[in-house]
């Protein structure tokens, strides 16, 4: 009885030691095999001409003297340094100045007062002091090269409130500016947010370019209420039209994309292989790295990479047809793709991959009302010229436009109407959906993209 149960433990033992040779080895033919597909889709990514480093589209580095990331960073330290000094001005002014139910805000003498006092608050002076010097520079750069995948992971999470708070303070400034009659002195408040949109976009990292176009966002809102505020002379609006300069976010797109799977997807899924300890730290779970750099746990990593791969070259050849712009088809293709991440159970990749059209569709969105803007900005000025607005775009081309702007969602002119005494004029935006030229300031992209300073007809919710 001993000898037998001696052999069934010795059978049991290589049986056991068999079948772990066994997994072991179908775990590293999987490993393998979705290697050779990960270095399939980088090839697929290097046929289309898109960058494989990081180097290929990062600018140049600068000075520290000379690099807005710095004084950005230093503005969030003084912000913290002095959180209590600082909140009572800065939620005073949120509070006076965040109205997005309407296009512009409508200040009472009081109110303008009061947000003159606030600017003379010390402790906001100093720090809008640093935020000046910070617009001033001409170059925003983060040093991602040769760093590990964990450091730059860190390096992506910039001090956004601190450039958004830029912004936000040259636009009350140039409504100020405004309410004071001095128009050239609102412009230059104007020209910053343009300078600062400008300046994010040097850097080709999706949270920055996001950042820029929000920034952009405020300065062309800004005009549309500095129309508001002052009827314009001609002088001052070609002031404003020269102060329009602004990336072309839809040029750039593919870039932009770029730099997301170089700068943030490679790396998440570059510390899963090469610092699982260190995402273990961060996960605080020291079964993760154990699970990571088992045999189990790289199959699963590069299974996870090759379908990431596949899955941006996928969409990034879909962008790159862009004299298509099929919108629907577009959207179906980027949807199919994050429907079976999900239901292939591709996690990492469902998490990480972005929801290109979104994006996409926020950053167009800027160059539309960019167009717009300028558009409307000549319309006042045959206004002042004739007392009235024109019949169709046609009246502007050749002295003010080279032809009819074009609405990128939809292919065809920008909508114009004119209306009594004032004009509607807007794009269709991203739904590609006539809502009567009706725009929701708290969800641009979901309604019609249009014109809402001096001239605009009110248009109600549809």
């Amino acid at each position: 009885m001993p000898r037998l149960l001696i052999k069934i433990l010795i059978g049991c033992l290589v049986l056991g030691v068999v079948l772990v040779v066994i997994a072991w080895a179908v775990l590293s033919y999987f490993t393998q095999s979705y290697a050779k597909k990960t270095e399939e889709a980088k090839q697929r990514l290097v046929a289309q001409g898109a960058p494989m480093t990081l180097e290929e589209i990062l600018p140049e580095p600068v000075s520290d003297d000379r690099n807005a990331v710095v004084l950005f960073d230093k503005a969030a330290v003084y912000s913290d340094e002095h959180e209590e000094a600082l909140s009572k001005p800065l939620d005073r002014m949120d509070e006076l100045t965040d109205d997005d139910d309407r296009p512009w805000i409508d200040y009472s003498e009081e109110q303008i007062e009061e947000l003159k006092a606030l600017f003379t608050e010390p402790v906001l002076a100093e720090y809008l002091t640093i935020l000046d010097a910070a617009t001033a520079t001409d170059t925003y750069y983060i040093e991602l090269r040769d760093k590990k995948p964990m450091e730059r992971i860190g390096l992506l999470i910039p001090s956004i409130g601190s450039i958004m708070m830029a912004s936000d303070f040259d636009a009350v400034r140039a409504m100020l500016a405004y309410e004071a009659d001095d128009p050239a002195l609102a412009q230059t408040y104007i020209r910053k947010q343009f300078h600062l949109a400008g300046l994010l976009h040097k850097m080709p990292i999706l949270v920055i370019e996001l950042s820029s176009a929000a920034v952009a966002k405020d300065g062309l809102r800004s005009i549309e209420q500095s129309t508001v505020l002052n009827t314009l002379t001609n002088a001052e609006i070609e002031g404003l039209l020269d102060s329009v300069v602004l990336p072309n976010y839809q040029a750039d797109f593919i870039c932009t994309m770029d730099a997301e799977r170089l700068g943030f997807g490679e790396a998440i899924l570059d510390v899963m292989e090469e610092e699982p300890a260190g995402l273990a730290d961060l996960a605080e779970s020291e079964n993760l790295g154990r699970v990571l750099q088992s045999p189990l746990g790289k199959a699963f990593i590069q299974r996870e990479k090759a379908h990431y791969y596949n899955a941006v070259a996928e969409i990034r050849s879909y962008y790159l047809k862009s004299d298509e712009n099929d919108y629907a088809k577009l959207k179906e293709m980027e949807n199919a793709v994050f429907l079976q991440a999900r239901t292939g159970y591709y996690i990492v990749t469902a998490i990480i991959l972005p929801s290109y059209s979104s994006i996409y569709d926020n950053l167009v969105a800027v160059d539309v009302k960019t167009s717009i803007t300028r558009t409307a900005l000549s319309l006042l000025q045959y206004h002042n010229d004739n007392g009235a607005y024109p019949e169709s775009l046609d009246a502007l081309i050749p002295e003010c436009l080279d032809a009819v702007p074009i609405d990128p969602f939809t292919g065809e002119p920008l909508v114009y109407r004119k209306v009594d005494d004032g004009f509607q004029l807007y794009s269709f935006g991203p739904n590609q959906i006539d809502d009567g030229g009706y725009e929701d300031p708290l969800a641009r992209t979901d309604y019609d993209i249009a014109w809402q300073g001096r001239g605009a007809v009110p248009v109600e919710a549809p």
